[in-house]
């Protein structure tokens, strides 16, 4: 049973240093190339579709995905079809989805028991910047809701500066 690793660039050094570690330990790694590839479903099940490979489920112990910011829905809808077709992960798609979503992320550790910081989330500016400005105080950080390592966080430490952050996140 081999490991697939899925991924929209096969390139980076990321996923060669995971070649070369499977090959120092005799475990067979199957890179997928996400944008060669098809996710299939229907009353027969799910299947991943990519050039010169069986489908999804013959012979795969497990798939890792590595799924970047460039069309992550699609990707991760590769990985979803090889988890209907029994393969498992140890990142599933719900939990990289939520993972990308901090409010999806927050309610979940907090609901784990686990410390978290004040969290809010509104759908106006000037609403979110009063709101924020009476319940958390300053300084505060920002954040957009989807976004991953750190691209989108902002540290503001005036309520001036959080509008103006605010207003071009809704409006910019």
């Amino acid at each position: 049973m081999g490991i697939v690793v899925i991924t929209a660039r096969p390139e980076v050094g990321s996923v060669a240093r995971l070649v070369e570690a499977a090959a120092a330990r005799s475990v067979q790694l199957d890179i997928v190339n996400a944008l060669d590839s098809v996710a299939k479903t229907g009353l027969g099940g799910a299947e991943v579709l990519s050039p010169g490979r069986a489908p999804a489920a013959t012979g795969t112990g497990c798939v890792l995905a590595r799924i970047g910011n460039w069309r992550p829905d699609s990707l991760l809808s590769l990985l979803e079809a090889y988890e209907e077709a029994g393969v498992p992960s140890p990142n599933p798609a719900s939990a990289i989805r939520d993972g990308r979503d901090h409010w999806a992320t927050v309610r979940r550790v907090a609901a784990a028991g686990l410390p978290v910081p004040a969290t809010l989330v509104g759908a106006d500016p000037e609403r979110l910047a009063g709101a924020a400005a009476a319940e958390i105080g300053f300084p505060l950080v920002v954040k957009t809701r989807r976004s991953r390592m750190g691209v989108g966080v902002v540290r503001c430490v005036a309520r001036d500066h959080l509008e103006a952050v605010l207003d071009s996140l809704w409006r910019g």
